[in-house]
């Protein structure tokens, strides 16, 4: 959603490891699957004219048991080096979420 004014903000929630053809990309590969939700992300960035030098926030959820630190290579391989502002990155764990549907 992009709300304008003397500012333009966009809000981009629920992204995750799928495709554009609907395909669950990098099953049971917490890398892969970063790396397709922020190409999600940078899709939409890119659709408003914006990147991820623009962002103010990112929030990355992660299955409890996970390691943070493959989330964040990989944030760093597809954003690269953010560093005038930096923007706010959190990853929170999870506990066990149900994912059936995706497969």
């Amino acid at each position: 959603m992009t709300v304008s004014g003397r500012a333009k903000t966009i809000y981009i929630g629920g992204q995750n490891a799928i495709n554009s053809k609907g395909e669950l990309i990098g099953n049971d590969d917490l890398e892969l699957q970063t790396k397709q939700a922020l190409h999600n992300i940078k899709t939409i960035l890119a659709a408003e004219n914006a990147s991820f030098a623009d962002l103010v926030k990112l929030n990355i959820y992660l299955v409890n048991g996970s390691d943070p630190l493959i989330g964040y290579k990989a944030l760093q391989e597809m954003a690269g080096s953010l560093d005038n502002p930096s923007p706010c990155y959190s990853f929170r764990n999870l506990h066990r979420v149900h994912l059936a549907f995706l497969k």
